[in-house]
């Protein structure tokens, strides 16, 4: 699983992974090694399938925000209400 960190970074207990790092779950670098068995933060920017499907804690209302968002994005003509 590849993201980036993006916005004030993640605080990773007494460590801060700075903002634009990117995170792979495959590799063996500092902030990789922190961060395996941890549910990406919400600041994060998939980078592979694997990250884009991780679910995370938020509400429904948030999600389904996000997931119009993304169609949106995608300019399938879906709008906000």
């Amino acid at each position: 699983m590849r993201f980036r960190i993006t916005g004030q970074g993640w605080q990773l207990g007494d460590a801060l992974v700075p903002a634009e790092t990117i995170v792979d779950l495959a590799k063996s670098d500092r902030w990789s090694k922190l961060a395996k068995g941890k549910t990406i933060p919400i600041n994060a920017t998939p980078l592979d399938e694997e990250a884009s499907g991780t679910t995370r804690s938020v509400s429904r209302s948030e999600t389904s925000v996000r997931r119009r968002l993304e169609l949106i994005a995608k300019g399938d003509g879906f709008r906000l209400n």
